[in-house]
Order: C-alpha cells, then structure tokens, then sequence
C-alpha cells in the first residue's frame, strides 16, 4: 500500500471507529485538544497548532467541523497519529465492540487473555509507552488494521552496499555544448591543475564531470582509481553516485569500484603498487569527510593522501576548508587535478568572490565561449537552444492581489496559499514551493489536502525513505504541490517542474540559495523538461 492509498485508508478507518462507537467526531477533537482528553502533550500543542494556523484558511470557526475532523487528524500528525493517546484510545475501542480481531489487540496491550473488559482494553491503549519500530507499536498497529508505516520509526535507509545491476537504456551523447566543458575539464585533469566550471542548474553539470573524469581516465590508459567527488548534502552525493553508476554502465569496459562514503558507511583500504589506496570512485559529503578526517580515521587520511582527481560541487561553498586542502595539494609533488562545480559562482561578498577565484588562479570553464565573464549569457544562450526552460517571473499586478510584507505569519500563509491557487489557475500542474519556515511549509501542505489538492511537506526532519517515496511522488505527477523549507534547493531533479514560488524572506534576490530555488524549475524540453516556468518570489522589503 503506497502512502496516497494509506491516507485514505486511515481516514475511512477512522471514520469507521467514529461511526461504530457513535461519537460526534466534533465533540471528539474538541476534549482532545483542550479539554484534557490527550495524555500525549505534544500531540495536544501540535493539534491546537495546526488548527490556529488553518483555522482563518479553511474558515473553520472555533472548531474543526464534522467532515474535516479525520482528514484534519490524519493530515496534520502524520506518521505520529499513533503518538496520539486519544486516536490509540478510539481504535481499540472501536476494534474492541467490533469483536474482529481482539485476540491480536488484547495481546498486542499485554492484557490477561482470561478476563479482558471494555475498560481495561481503553485504558491499555491510552497509557502504553510508545516507542515506533517497538514490538508494542507493531503489533498494536497490525491488530487497528492501520499501515505499519505509522509503526515504525521511519529512519531506516534500503539502499544496500551491494546492488544487482538490471538492464539499462541507452546514454544520450552530450551535446556540443557539453563537450566542450568536457574537453576543458580534460585538459585541467591531464595537468593536474584546478578550474571552476560554471554551469547552470538543468544543464547536464553533473552528467558532463562525470563524463570527463573517465574519459580522462581512459586517455591516460590507467585504471579509475583515487577519485573522490565531494558534496555539501546527501541528495547531491546519491546524484553523482547514480550518474557515475550509470555512465561507468556505458563507458568502462572495466568494472570499478563506486563508494558511498556518507550515511555511516566506510570505505576499505587496499595495498596498489605498495601504496595504500581506496580504490575506484569515492563519493562523499564534505560533512562526513570532514569529521572522518577530524576523527583520524585511517581510511579516509589515506583516501585524500591517495587522491589522483577530486570534484568539489557547489564549490562556492566551504570556501575555508577548500583553501586548507589547496595549500595541502601544493605542497605535493603530484598534486590531484581539481574541478570545482558550481552554477551561481559570484558570491554576494566580493572578497568571497575573490578568494574564489584566488584559490582556482582565475581559471574558469563555461559551455558557451565568453561564458567565463558573463554567466548570465550562458542561460541566455542555453535557452534559446531550449536546454533550459524560460523564466516567466510573476509580480503582485501579475497574481491579482496584494501581498501582505509587513503581516503577521498567518497572513503570510493566506498570502502564500493565494499564490500557489493563482499559480495553478495559470495551468501549473507540477508546482515546487520553497517556505520560509517548517511551520509554513507544514500548513501550506494540509491547507492544500485538506481542500483536496495532493500536496506533501519535506524538511530536514522528514526520514530518508518518506523523503525518497514523496519526490519521487511529485516527479512522476501524483502529488502537484511540493513544499518544503531548507531541503530542495540543490541536488534535486524533477524536470516536469513548472511553477516555483519561493517565499523565504530576503531583500537579496540574486544570493545564491536563492538562485539555487530558482534554478529547480529551469530544465528545459532538449533535457525532458518544460518549455517554461512560471516563478514568483515573495521576499520582504524594508
């Protein structure tokens, strides 16, 4: 059962209990929210929580009403509805008079089998300790008839360490402009240099680099070896694992080795013309290598001792550590050639914009000749030939009203859910939101599904699985509004994206992040995207 499919079954189950036990759904919510029925105090706040930020929304009044209140619960808490004593409460009860299943309820709350009564089963219910991914959670769970996703604790990562490849499509041939970055980063890696590529979000970046570092490897005739490719987060270090899997599919006629060094997992040392080495590919957070170096782990002190190519996306970023490992690399005899990925290089500060050019020797790769100087005629050039989508940028006269910049933060969340209706009413289908809060980003989603649009929310808190299920969900069409806070503004690809709002709070228009959020909604149709993106961009002004 996928999780569209869960809500609605849990809402029905739901609705079922209140119906079996002829309870008034509105009375209910009420004693639950403030009127002491919920032992599970934060369950309680974020029940009250949510009901005041959706409350002038939905125009609801003082309390949620009669046919909102099982989407309002299921919505709303999530993979928590369990943490809620009052929903534990009404299920057993309602499995209970029921009388299905009761032998799996009773043993799943550790009551005597020999005399179980009503007030026993309620009260098991309501105060049993619960701990997700317990045998407890479980077993109560399967005996409610609910999905165990709202068992389980939600953490676990199945992507295993070994895979078993099936059959696979053919690789486009890069496109002139593709080769052209190719040749350049070649060249850098032949010798030993470093060089900032500059290429726009939706353009290929990471497809290209890849692309180079094994053609650079099979030029030379030598095995791919000491190649670490560093990331700032993990959705941009399991991209670059995936492009190198599948570009190692159609170009080596070797098999190699391909790391996932982040998420915990370890790389193993191996002796190479009797020199320590990690052999093949490593891809890595700069996070986890910078601990991993900090903690004296040998495996890693030997992975950057043995370094023949190193790739540094969004290299705009860390710019104090990227400085450190440079004067390292130049006090070797062979130092590892460097390429440094980025799409947004000029930073806000201009001596950050110096420094990175310093630590590169002003050298600087674009797809597009005289790109070095001017990136933004490389996403001019890049659109004309519909590599990237066009930006249609929307302001206030645009979307029909005024926005409240100086409002409180339910006004700005009304504001937010006007734009996004004005958005889709402008044919938006596959529209990306990028808040400025969890907070925000939570109600904008139930406001949505509440209203019967599907909607999800993604923070840095959502697990790594419910992470995967929902953007793959929002690329493949069943969920037409993703909104999130902190989480999507790199190492995202959802090409049929044709709409972004961003209402972060900024003056600065041109920052990176915020270019970055943009830069999600411009893969254009030659890459299996949209002609154009519809883009508005809230911000705040003094």
């Amino acid at each position: 059962m996928d999780g569209f499919n869960e809500t609605e079954h849990t809402i029905m189950l739901l609705n079922r209990a209140f119906e079996g036990l002829g309870i008034n759904r509105e009375t209910w919510l009420r004693t639950a929210m403030y009127g002491g029925g919920e032992v599970n105090g934060d369950i309680e706040a974020s029940m009250v929580d949510a009901k005041r930020r959706l409350n002038h929304t939905m125009d609801w009044g003082r309390v949620v009403p009669d046919g909102f209140v099982t989407k309002f619960l299921v919505v709303c808490l999530g993979r928590d509805l369990l943490r809620s004593s009052s929903i534990r409460g009404l299920l057993a009860d309602y499995q209970w008079t029921s009388g299905d299943n009761t032998e799996g309820l009773i043993k799943a709350l550790g009551i005597d089998e020999s005399r179980p009564v009503t007030e026993e089963v309620h009260s098991a219910a309501v105060e049993m300790n619960w701990i997700p991914s317990s045998r407890s959670a479980i077993d109560f769970t399967a005996s409610v008839g609910l999905p165990m996703s709202y068992a389980i604790a939600g953490v676990s990562d199945d992507r295993p360490a070994m895979e078993v490849i099936e059959p696979i499509r053919p690789l486009p041939e890069l496109l002139p402009f593709q080769k052209r970055v190719l040749e350049s980063i070649v060249g850098t890696l032949e010798g030993r240099g470093r060089v900032i590529t500059i290429m726009p979000t939706g353009s290929g970046k990471t497809r290209t680099s890849v692309e180079a570092i094994l053609e650079h490897f099979r030029r030379t005739e030598s095995p791919v070896n000491g190649v670490i490719w560093i990331a700032d987060r993990e959705e941009l270090c399991e991209q670059a694992f995936q492009t190198f899997k599948q570009v190692i599919q159609h170009r080596s006629l070797e098999s190699v080795c391909l790391w996932r060094y982040w998420m915990g997992n370890n790389i193993e040392v191996s002796a190479r013309e009797g020199r320590l080495a990690i052999p093949g590919i490593v891809v890595t957070s700069v996070q986890q290598l910078q601990s991993r170096l900090r903690s004296s782990e040998i495996a890693a002190s030997v992975l950057m001792d043995s370094c023949q190519v190193m790739i540094i996306d969004e290299v705009h970023r860390n710019l104090d550590w990227n400085e450190v490992l440079f004067r390292e690399f130049d006090s070797r005899d062979y130092p590892p050639g460097v390429i440094g990925l980025t799409a947004t290089p000029f930073r806000r500060e201009s001596h950050e914009s110096a420094r990175l050019a310093k630590a590169f020797g002003s050298s600087v790769i674009a797809p597009v000749e005289g790109g070095e100087r001017d990136p933004d005629m490389v996403a001019k050039d890049l659109t004309e030939q519909r590599i990237l989508a066009k930006r249609v940028d929307l302001k206030e006269d645009d979307i029909g009203f005024m926005i409240s910049y100086r409002g409180s933060e339910i006004d700005r969340l009304n504001d937010g859910l006007k734009v996004i209706s004005s958005l889709m009413e402008r044919g938006a289908c596959s529209l990306l939101v990028f808040s400025e809060s969890v907070a925000q980003s939570k109600s904008i989603s139930a406001a949505l599904r509440l209203n019967g649009i599907e909607a999800r929310h993604l923070d840095s808190n959502t697990s790594t699985m419910d992470r995967r299920s929902i953007i793959e969900a929002f690329r493949t069409g069943r969920i037409s509004v993703l909104s999130n806070y902190n989480i999507l503004t790199t190492g995202f690809d959802a090409p049929n994206t044709d709409a972004v709002a961003i209402f972060r709070l900024t003056e600065d228009f041109d920052q990176p992040v915020i270019q970055q959020m943009i830069g999600r909604g411009l893969r254009g149709p030659k890459f299996g995207g949209t002609e154009s993106c519809l883009f508005f961009i809230r911000g705040e002004y003094a």
